[in-house]
C-alpha cells in the first residue's frame, strides 16, 4: 500500500464537499454532456483540489515575498509568506515592541491576511523551533498534496463513500444505479412520453424492459444516447407507476400494476402481526438462541455469517411452501440480488435439477422471495423439506435446488383440520424431497389449514392462544407429551405466522411450559390452573 503524507491524511478525515468542488463537479459533468460514477468524480475533485493547491502556493512564493523566521526582522508593508500556516501569504501592517523577562529584546510584528485576519509574530528571536524550518522540505512532503494518485489508491473506498453521501444531499446533483449528473441539464420529459413508456411496458406484459428498449417508442428529443437514458430514467423513477426492477448493475422497469400479487401483496401465511402480549424481549436460553440461529427466520435477528459460502442448504417452512416463496434471511441474502433503492428485484431463479429457469422477485422490505410455486409443485414440497441455493453462473440468477429422494413412505407428522382445530397424527406418508425431522409437516388438507388461520386472524385469536392450541395437538402424538421447540416453531407457522425468538420467549414466561430436557417441553394443566 502506497504511503502518504500527513495532509493526505488530514484531506481522508476532514473530507467535505464545498461550493468550489460542486461548482468543478458541475462544469466537468456538463462538459461531459453525459452521466459519470463515482470514481471518475472523485477523481475530477481530487485532482482538482491538488491543482488549486499548487496555483495558491505557487501566486503566495510570486515576487517580493519572503518566507518568515522568527530569528529576521522586517518592515511594515513587506510581505511574507509563512510555512507553519501553509504557505499563507500576508502583509506587515505593525511593528510593536515585544516583553518577556526570559527574552532579551525582541519585536511583534502584525501581520493581515486575506482570510485569516490580522495575526501576531515575534522577531528578532535566535533560539526559536521555527529557525530550524526547511520550507523547501515541507513544500515537496509535509504540508501538500504532492501525489493526489496515491491519495485515490489508498483511501478511494472511504473517499468514494464520503463523496456519494455528501453529493445525495444536494439538490443539483442526483444518481440513478451509479451515475450522477446535474439535474437542471437533464433532457426534459413531459407526461405524454411517460403514457407512451406506460402503453410499451403494457404491451410487454408488464415488462421488464431496458430503457433502450423504450427510448425508441416515445418520441423524446435527439441527445447523447447516455444522457436519454439517465434522463428518461429520472422521470420513470419518480413516477408510482413505474417500477426499477434491475438487478445491482442493471436498469430494468415493470408497470407496477402488472406485477404479481404476491410481490405487491404480502401472502397472508408471511404477514406477522405483532401483538402486545408476546415475550419477543425475553432473554432466551443459549440452547434456544442457538435454535433461533438454526432456523434463521427472516423476521429474528441473526449475525450475518461470517463466511459467505457458495452453496447453502436450508429448510423450507410451510408458510413459505404454501406461498411459493423463501425467506430473505441474513445468511441467504448475499445470493439474492439486492438494490439501496428499488423495493422489488426481478432475476432468474434457475432449478438446479434440470435447469429450467422461472421469473422470481426479491421482495426487500417484507424480507421474502417470490417465485417458487412451480418448483415446490414439480417436486411435491412439504414443510421442512430442503432446497440449496447458489449462485447462478449468469448475473441475475440463482440457482435453488431441491433436494430429491427415492419415494418412500415413512411416518412422519401429518396436520389436519377437524372440527375447526388443528389435528396431528403420526402417519405413514410418501415424501419425495428430503427433510429435516424436527420440522418436517405433511399437510394433506391444506386448503384447510389456511381456512383456519383465516378464521383465527378474522377472530382476531390471540398468539397466546394459537401456540397452545397447536402445542396440545403436537402433545398428543405421543405418550410422554413431549414437543420439540422447532416442532412447535413449525406447526405454529401454518395458522399463525411468527418469528422463533416470541414464540420460544412464550415457552420461556409461561409457567404451564415446562422444560423437560434438550429441546423438549410439555405443557403442564394443573399450572395453567393455577395460572388463571
Amino acid at each position: 500500500m502506497t504511503s502518504t503524507n500527513s495532509a493526505e491524511q488530514s484531506w481522508v478525515e476532514d473530507f467535505l464537499l464545498d461550493a468550489t468542488d460542486l461548482e468543478t463537479l458541475y462544469n466537468y459533468l456538463l462538459e461531459k454532456e453525459k452521466p459519470v460514477g463515482i470514481n471518475e468524480l472523485l477523481q475530477t475533485v481530487i485532482f482538482q483540489r491538488s491543482a488549486a493547491e499548487k496555483d495558491k502556493l505557487q501566486a503566495n512564493l510570486q515576487g517580493d515575498r519572503t518566507i518568515y523566521y522568527p530569528r529576521n526582522t522586517y518592515e511594515v508593508g513587506q510581505e511574507l509568506v509563512f510555512p507553519a500556516l501553509e504557505f499563507a501569504a500576508g502583509k506587515v501592517t505593525e511593528i510593536s515592541t515585544g516583553s518577556n523577562p526570559d527574552l532579551d529584546s525582541f519585536a511583534i510584528i502584525h501581520v493581515a491576511f486575506e482570510t485569516l485576519g490580522t495575526k501576531q509574530f515575534a522577531t528578532g528571536i535566535e533560539d526559536h523551533t521555527l529557525n530550524d524550518t526547511d520550507a523547501s522540505a515541507m513544500l515537496q512532503s509535509d504540508l501538500f498534496l504532492s501525489d493526489p494518485q496515491a491519495l485515490l489508491d489508498e483511501y478511494g473506498p472511504v473517499l468514494r463513500r464520503t463523496l456519494e453521501s455528501q453529493l445525495s444531499k444536494s439538490e443539483d446533483f442526483l444518481r440513478i444505479k451509479k451515475q450522477w449528473f446535474p439535474k437542471e441539464l437533464l433532457v426534459e420529459t413531459n407526461i405524454g412520453n411517460l403514457h407512451l413508456a406506460e402503453a410499451v411496458l403494457d404491451m410487454s406484459g408488464g415488462g421488464p424492459l431496458k430503457t433502450d428498449e423504450l427510448i425508441p417508442h416515445i418520441d423524446l428529443p435527439s441527445g447523447d444516447p447516455e444522457l436519454l437514458e439517465f434522463s428518461l430514467n429520472y422521470a420513470l423513477n419518480n413516477d408510482e407507476r413505474f417500477d426499477e426492477v434491475g438487478p445491482t448493475g442493471e436498469v430494468l422497469w415493470y408497470l407496477h400494476r402488472m406485477e404479481p400479487e404476491p410481490v405487491i401483496q404480502t401472502p397472508l401465511a408471511l404477514i406477522f402481526r405483532h401483538e402486545a402480549e408476546m415475550f419477543d424481549e425475553t432473554e432466551l436460553t443459549d440452547h434456544l438462541e442457538n435454535l433461533v440461529d438454526e432456523l434463521a427466520d427472516e423476521l429474528d435477528y441473526i449475525e450475518d455469517p461470517e463466511v459467505k459460502t457458495d452453496k447453502l442448504r436450508i429448510p423450507v417452512t410451510f408458510h413459505h411452501v404454501v406461498s411459493g416463496t423463501l425467506p430473505l434471511s441474513r445468511n441467504i441474502a448475499h445470493f439474492f440480488p439486492t438494490s439501496r433503492v428499488s423495493p422489488r428485484i426481478r432475476f432468474t431463479i434457475v432449478d438446479g435439477n434440470t435447469g429450467d429457469k422461472y421469473s422470481a422477485w426479491v421482495v426487500r422490505e417484507k424480507r421474502y422471495i417470490y417465485g417458487l410455486k412451480e418448483i415446490y409443485e414439480k417436486y411435491v414440497m412439504e414443510a421442512g423439506g430442503f432446497v440449496t441455493i447458489g449462485h447462478g453462473k449468469q448475473p441475475g440468477e440463482v440457482i435453488v435446488t431441491v433436494a430429491k429422494r427415492k419415494t418412500g413412505a415413512e411416518y412422519v407428522s401429518t396436520a389436519y383440520i377437524k372440527e375447526n382445530k388443528l389435528v396431528v397424527q403420526n402417519e405413514r406418508q410418501r415424501l419425495s424431497v428430503k427433510h429435516m425431522e424436527e420440522l418436517v409437516m405433511a399437510t394433506p388438507d391444506r386448503a384447510g389449514i389456511l381456512d383456519l388461520a383465516k378464521k383465527y386472524k378474522d377472530q382476531s385469536r390471540s398468539y397466546k392462544q394459537v401456540v397452545l392450541d397447536v402445542f396440545r395437538a403436537l402433545a398428543a402424538m405421543n405418550p410422554q407429551k413431549h414437543v420439540h421447540a422447532m416442532t412447535l416453531y413449525s406447526a405454529v407457522n401454518m395458522l399463525r405466522r411468527t418469528p422463533a425468538q416470541p414464540l420460544f420467549a412464550e415457552l420461556m414466561e409461561r409457567p404451564y411450559f415446562q422444560h423437560v430436557g434438550d429441546s423438549y417441553w410439555i405443557h403442564n394443566p394443573k399450572a395453567q390452573e393455577d395460572a388463571q
